[in-house]
């Protein structure tokens, strides 16, 4: 049904990719494919919901209310901004006959970037939340944040009730989502990590040829 609804578009057929948890560059692939894919797959959905088959039309149907909610489509846009700001330093980590001390570089320009991101965040998720707006007018979703209690009991709130949807959204999701990526980035490649790693330096395809 799905390449039904995109060559009646006259869209070239792209296939939905599995979205990996171990290969970054493959997860950028398929987080990409599916912002581009979505109003078709969207599409598709909302025919197979009026199938004869009841657990076809369940199934469909359940999917369609989980990618119609705001929620999946601002996050979507958010998560293609960051992993296309990720995908070049993957590439440089995963290259036969890596210079890892070049990958660290790009690590750290991506690192800095999303810093940057952080510190002019209003600016940043503004452009994530506009063409997640646009994308959800397309699909006739509903602009709105979940309902928040005027007054909690158990925790914090993250904002007041009657918060502006993208203010909502900047705070709940954006802002913790860059502080993730950079707590994962530093986990992984903090200064004791580059340390250890720029002893590849001392390798024999290193230094060939250097004058000492």
């Amino acid at each position: 049904m799905l390449d039904k609804v995109v060559a009646e578009s006259g869209h070239c057929a792209v296939s939905l990719k599995q979205f990996c948890s171990t290969s970054f560059v493959e997860r950028h692939d398929a987080i990409m494919t599916a912002q581009e894919m979505l109003s078709f797959v969207h599409s598709a959905l909302e025919k197979i919901s009026d199938w004869e088959s009841r657990k076809t039309r369940v199934a469909a149907s359940n999917l369609l209310a989980s990618i119609s909610s705001f929620d999946f489509i601002v996050t979507l846009q958010a998560m293609a901004k960051l992993s296309a700001l990720l995908v070049n330093a993957s590439r440089s980590l995963q290259a036969p006959g890596i210079d890892i001390m070049q990958a660290l570089d790009d690590i750290r320009l991506v690192e800095q970037t999303i810093s940057a991101m952080r510190s002019n965040i209003d600016n940043e998720f503004g452009t994530v939340y506009s063409s997640a707006v646009e994308l959800a007018t397309r699909l006739q979703v509903t602009v709105r944040k979940p309902r928040t209690a005027s007054r909690s009991v158990y925790r914090s709130n993250a904002g007041s009730y009657d918060q502006a949807v993208d203010e909502y959204y900047g705070i709940t999701m954006f802002t913790p989502l860059l502080d993730g990526y950079v707590t994962h980035i530093n986990e992984r490649f903090g200064l004791v990590q580059r340390k250890c790693l720029s002893l590849s330096r001392l390798h024999g395809a290193c230094i060939s040829g250097k004058l000492w």
